[in-house]
């Protein structure tokens, strides 16, 4: 008599093969996660640097540039407000 031949061989080689693939699968799902994570924070952090360098650019071309400061402000009125009234609601020194 004969043994019978066994499909157990078969259908196990295939359960494992597509086991290691699922592990495969899973760190390449990590590594794809973590690349976006990284370039994400690497284009804030060139955002933030563009920013910062781009209101210092402004501060000294404009803000604190002695050529566009005001040296002289005249206050007129109609007569409704008195021109000190002015001056202390805006801040500006006589």
């Amino acid at each position: 008599m004969a043994r019978a031949r066994s499909r157990r061989r078969s259908r196990k080689a295939r359960v494992l093969h597509v086991k290691a693939r699922g592990g495969h699968r899973l760190s390449f799902r990590t590594r794809l996660a973590l690349r976006l994570a990284v370039v994400a924070a690497a284009l804030g952090l060139v955002g933030w640097a563009s920013y910062l360098g781009l209101s210092r650019v402004g501060r000294f071309l404009f803000t604190e540039n002695e050529q566009f400061a005001l040296r002289r402000i005249e206050v007129e009125t109609d007569g409704s407000l008195p021109p000190s009234l002015l001056r202390d609601f805006t801040g500006v020194a006589p």
